[in-house]
């Protein structure tokens, strides 16, 4: 039976293989459908195949790459033949036995050609001078495919990778047959006649390993699928015949030569680009500008594995006709400042802007605007402290541009500061020729009015917060900016942790002071520094030599002793002199610049003045003394005075002034001894000069007890008015108990102040005794019963508890707690005889 079934097997095997052979000599016209139409003439292959093998004695123990050519019948003279390879750039590669007989072999019906290198752009190959069968084979042109891929099942349990979507030749003896298993797929195939490789298309195959079987041989291998994740998409869903079409490809794998081709809803390409995915992965490309309008999509191939991704479909639509306009009316700025204004753009991404003409103004900026965002608006600002100077006065935001052509050009050169008055702004689709803004004048879609105003140097207000606030509000601006800062310190203001002052409190921990300069028409210096931030700006503003008649910086900022008492200097410090670089300004200062109201807050961190004017060997700021801050605009440029001499120019300084005093850093108790009751929500409670919102610990100890205890308060906040206090839970206290409280982690000296638990009053009743009220302590924050735990006593400030107990708080009136009684009592009988009504 055994012997039987294996006859079936073997008749059936040979069925199979006869059947496959009919099905690929039927399918040989389908696969060379894009190839020239050979004539009925000469023997023609039954295929070709471009691979890789190592089977073959061209070169022993090599890869060596050929183009198989196999046919039906057995080839009859190979010698003297020549080979044309033509690739898909219209180039060819011509071979022939005259020159190098041995790139030729030829078995049976198999014709192998070394080719010595890889075409992977191969598309056709001819023959001439062959004989097949005794007669002379076709010379046509025949399709050859490309199989980037072998798998050689000449060895046995070996593991070869490739890329779904590859061609991979598995290669055997002529005459071989496969068994190819592997999720989803169960088949066998085999070489065909005269052929050594089956080509397996990948293509819908899955991220896995597949098995190949050769049943001649029984060799095992593997084929281990990976995925190359090549895509590709338009840059835009939509572009106009007055753009270019760009496209990003993006692969898994780097440094692949990649072809990519737009095709049109025909499926015909209409562009072409190559290049290399780069080091990141990815690759773009441009194909120019599209005349046809329509929807399109994009192919990309990997050159060498063949592997094939298509992009989105994106419409190429008519420009409209393009246009610009102003959406303000009137753009206001102070002299020297920056005047900021919205361009829409509709229809194009390029512009003209023009500020200012010659006739009216004796000035005239001709500005080219770029919408590179590509959404439609582009804001510009147009600083006019550099306006007229020959150095670009005009920037735009993010990604988009606004650039001055015409600063070589006497319209845009000026010998001072650009006046106060009213300039034009106009707008236009037509572009500048050149720096000229004659047509696009002549072409103007909108105009605006720019009104510059006199500038001014207003007010100083001095402002103080705890270090924690203020890092706070630092911690904004590096991560958000200036704006969000400015609402962060409004927000503090609002909530008393940023209160106005003429005093801080020093310590090891000291106040922060916050200088409020009001000043307009700055912010046009500041932003010609080209600085990382407002601080940097600053800082060169101190320390430039801005005046050549006196070599003044452009700003100043100076505090001077008010009292140093008797036969004794001043302490004088010039901010701009003390500081040797930027850096170690801004470990000291910190600016944050509030657009919307012109003011500067310069954040001067006391602490780390002091240490810097330490190493100096300065004198520093101490309890006791009074100080004036002074900040002074020196710039004759911004003051309009570049002709002044000396005199007439220090006279035309701008100066602001505030006063602060120094205090030591303290705080006290309200009590010297608390009485609490046996309750929760016992409040103690005191008074502080630090700045709001400084925030310390207070510990509660026992001193004489039934049982020792420790309580912690954390984080206790001073408030607005410098009280502070923290409630305590004494109910598993006993009556007579006696404690020390002290404030811990505070910015001043810990002060003590001793308690002792009393009889708590007794709760409301409804029976007509008289009750009598010892005194309740303030309601505090709920005790922590823990562990006595070390603590460094870092000096913080105190935060003012809130009156929200439960309990009734007692008066220092004798006899409240007997009027309480009284009333109850009589609102108890009138009720009784309510219901006896």
């Amino acid at each position: 039976m055994t012997k039987k079934n294996t006859d079936y097997r073997t008749k059936g095997q040979a069925v199979f293989l006869a059947a496959l052979m009919v099905i690929s000599m039927v399918a040989v016209p389908m696969a060379f459908a894009g190839g020239v139409a050979a004539d009925d003439e000469g023997e023609e292959p039954r295929k070709v195949t471009h691979f890789v093998t190592e089977q073959q004695d061209f070169d022993p123990g090599e890869s060596v790459p050929v183009i198989e050519v196999a046919y039906d019948e057995d080839i009859t003279d190979a010698s003297n033949i020549e080979v044309t390879i033509t690739l898909d750039d219209d180039s060819e590669v011509v071979l022939n036995t005259t020159d190098n007989a041995a790139a030729f072999k030829d078995d049976g019906g198999q014709l192998l050609i070394n080719t010595s290198e890889v075409y992977n752009n191969v598309d056709t190959i001819s023959v001439t001078g062959l004989e097949v069968d005794g007669e002379e084979a076709s010379e046509e042109e025949f399709d050859v495919r490309f199989a980037p891929t072998t798998v050689s099942t000449a060895v046995d349990e070996e593991s070869f990778e490739a890329f779904i979507g590859e061609e991979v030749a598995i290669e055997g003896e002529m005459g071989n047959s496969f068994d190819i298993e592997g999720p989803g797929i169960d088949r066998t195939r085999g070489t065909g006649t005269n052929s050594q490789i089956y080509v397996l298309d990948t293509d819908g195959f899955d991220l896995d390993d597949y098995n190949v079987t050769n049943r001649q041989n029984g060799n095992e291998v593997t084929i281990e699928l990976s995925d190359l994740g090549l895509t590709v998409s338009a840059d835009e869903d939509e572009f106009t015949d007055e753009e270019d079409v760009t496209a990003t490809v993006e692969s898994d794998t780097i440094d692949r030569d990649v072809t990519a081709e737009v095709l049109d809803e025909d499926g015909d390409s209409v562009a072409t680009e190559t290049g290399t995915v780069g080091a990141d992965g990815d690759l773009s490309l441009n194909f120019g500008e599209f005349e046809d309008t329509g929807v399109y999509t994009i192919e990309v191939t990997d050159d060498n594995s063949g592997v094939t991704a298509e992009s989105d479909e994106f419409e190429v639509v008519e420009a409209a006709e393009g246009e610009l306009s102003l959406p303000e009316a009137t753009i206001t700025a102070a002299q020297g400042g920056v005047a900021e204004f919205t361009v829409d753009m509709t229809g194009t991404e390029t512009g003209t802007i023009t500020i200012g003409t010659v006739d009216d103004n004796n000035y005239q900026a001709n500005i080219t605007v770029t919408d590179n965002e590509g959404d439609g608006e582009v804001v510009v600002s147009f600083n006019t402290f550099l306006a007229g100077t020959g150095v670009d006065s005009v920037s735009a935001n993010d990604d988009n541009e606004a650039t001055v052509e015409n600063t070589d050009d006497g319209a845009e050169t000026l010998t001072s500061m650009l006046d106060t008055g009213e300039y034009d702004i106009s707008v236009s689709a037509v572009a500048l020729d050149g720096s000229d803004a004659t047509a696009a004048l002549d072409n103007e879609d909108d105009i605006s009015t720019l009104i510059i105003e006199d500038r001014s140097t207003d007010s100083m207000d001095l402002w103080r917060a705890s270090p924690d606030v203020v890092e706070d509000v630092l911690d904004e601006l590096d991560d958000e900016g200036d704006e969000e800062a400015v609402a962060l310190i409004g927000d503090a203001v609002g909530d008393n942790l940023v209160t106005e002052t003429d005093m801080l409190a020093v310590s090891d921990d000291s106040d922060v002071l916050i200088h409020q300069i009001s000043a307009t028409g700055l912010d046009g210096a500041i932003a010609a520094q080209d600085a990382d931030d407002s601080t940097e700006a600053l800082y060169n503003l101190l320390t430039d030599e801005a005046n050549d008649e006196n070599d003044d910086s452009s700003l100043k900022l100076f505090l001077e002793e008010q009292n140093p008492g008797s036969n004794q200097d001043a302490n004088e410090i010039d901010v701009g002199e003390t500081f040797a670089n930027a850096d170690d300004f801004a470990d000291v200062f910190t600016v944050i610049y509030d657009e919307e109201s012109d003011d500067y807050y310069v954040i001067l961190d006391v602490d780390a003045l002091n240490e810097a004017l330490d190493n100096a060997d300065e004198d520093k700021l101490e309890a006791g003394d009074e100080y004036s801050v002074e900040f002074t605009v020196q710039n004759a440029f911004l003051l309009e005075q570049l002709n002044a001499n000396a005199n007439d120019l220090e006279d035309s300084y701008e100066s602001v002034e505030a006063l602060f005093d120094l205090e030591e850093a303290e705080a006290d108790f309200d009590e010297d001894e608390f009485e609490v009751e046996q309750a929760e929500g016992q409040e103690l409670t005191g008074t502080t000069n630090v700045a709001p919102g400084t925030e310390f610990n207070l510990r509660v100890r026992s001193a004489d007890a039934t049982e020792n205890f420790i309580k912690t308060q954390n984080n206790i906040g001073v408030d607005a008015d410098g009280s502070w206090g923290a409630e305590f839970d004494f109910s598993e206290q006993s009556v007579d108990d006696t404690f020390t409280a002290v404030t811990r982690n505070a910015p001043f000296e810990n002060p003590e102040a001793d308690g002792v638990v009393v009889e708590a009053a007794g709760e409301e009743e409804t029976e007509e005794t008289e009750e009598t009220e010892t005194e309740t302590e303030e309601p505090t924050e709920t005790e922590e019963p823990e562990t006595e735990e070390p603590e460094t006593e870092e000096p913080e400030t105190e935060a003012p508890a809130d009156d929200d107990g439960d309990d009734e708080t007692g008066d220092d009136t004798p006899g409240f707690g007997v009027i309480v009684a009284l009333v109850a009592l009589i609102g108890a009988a009138m009720l009784a005889v309510r219901r006896q009504n």
